[in-house]
């Protein structure tokens, strides 16, 4: 009779290198080794539940490292450790000879956060991941309310420099003009734009 065992497969091509884990002793797949300990990053200390999404949520997991004590603070606490890619596999092997005979991609993400944990005689990695597909939620409806995304359409325009601390997101004029100004109407935002052309020069 012919025995099948599960095991779970993850890599996450970190900036200095990918890194291969697998739920105990070693496996090949796709011709590379995964193992339950990596040389930099350590062993896997805890993963989350990848939890479904609704409306306009998206799943997302998370899991934790130990690393190698060797292995410096400038490796683990670093910015472009945001994005690296995640992988999972849920495989099925041959019992006797360890053979990955099908592996299922589980789940397909970015790291969106990293959060490094120094304590006494402790060293733990904590990384927030979510789904690939997330980028189809991002919105730019910031970047015509910026003065750089402003000047990168207009060179040298510089009506959005003054336009800070508002407490409405408007492109042009600010919260109260000086002077006890009041308007309202299309009447307030030309004084507005009048004043702002005016700080500009």
């Amino acid at each position: 009779m012919r025995r099948i065992g599960l095991t779970v497969l993850m890599a996450v091509d970190f900036p200095t290198g990918t890194a291969r884990w697998c739920d105990g002793g070693f496996f090949v797949f796709e011709g590379e080794t995964y193992r339950s300990s990596d040389p930099v990053w350590g062993s896997i200390a805890a993963v989350d539940a990848i939890s479904e999404g609704m409306g306009d949520e998206l799943p997302s997991t998370g899991f934790s490292v130990f690393p190698q004590g060797a292995t410096p603070v400038a490796t683990l606490d670093r910015e472009d450790l945001q994005g690296s890619r995640l992988k999972v596999w849920i495989a099925e092997f041959d019992a006797p000879s360890g053979q990955i005979t099908q592996a299922d991609l589980y789940y397909d993400g970015r790291i969106d956060r990293s959060v490094l944990e120094v304590g006494r005689a402790v060293r733990k990695v904590d990384f927030e991941v979510g789904t690939m597909i997330e980028r189809l939620l991002l919105r730019n409806s910031g970047n015509s309310l910026s003065a750089a995304w402003h000047k990168s359409i207009w060179p040298g325009e510089t009506g959005h420099d003054q336009a800070t601390g508002l407490k409405t997101p408007v492109a042009w004029g600010v919260a109260s003009p000086p002077g006890g100004v009041v308007g309202g109407g299309a009447r307030s935002g030309f004084i507005s734009n009048r004043y702002q052309r005016e700080v500009a020069r």
